[in-house]
């Protein structure tokens, strides 16, 4: 049970980095273009699938990121085929920034009843 619990809190946590791979026989200019301008960093190639030509995005994104990632990929391409992987160590990246938003701030504050001399 604890193990369980333990899973469910760290997924809702969202903390970490993940490594999203997404495969599209469509051309996929404007999925790219569209996620560098949001401020993701992405890798792209070109490949030889099962049935032809493809195109396989890689970005290393944050966990709390991975819906609103989905909701672009279902825009630009409701076929493509995506896969999310958890990378333990990232040395540099590009990633979104997000005006006000540091995660660590709000979650050692609700710690903060620990403290000594308070």
């Amino acid at each position: 049970m604890g193990t369980f619990i333990g899973l469910f809190i760290e997924k809702k946590l969202a903390i970490g980095k993940a490594l999203i791979r997404i495969v599209t026989q469509m051309d996929a200019t404007e999925l790219i273009a569209h996620l560098r301008s949001i401020g993701f960093g992405v890798t792209s190639m070109e490949a030889e699938g099962k049935s032809g030509k493809v195109h396989i995005i890689y970005s290393i994104i944050r966990r709390h990121d991975f819906e609103k990632m989905t909701e672009i990929i279902q825009n630009f391409n409701p076929k493509a085929f995506y896969t999310l992987e958890d990378v333990s160590f990232v040395s540099k990246g590009t990633f979104p920034y997000y005006r006000g938003h540091h995660f660590k701030r709000p979650l050692l504050g609700s710690f903060r009843f620990w403290r000594k001399g308070k």
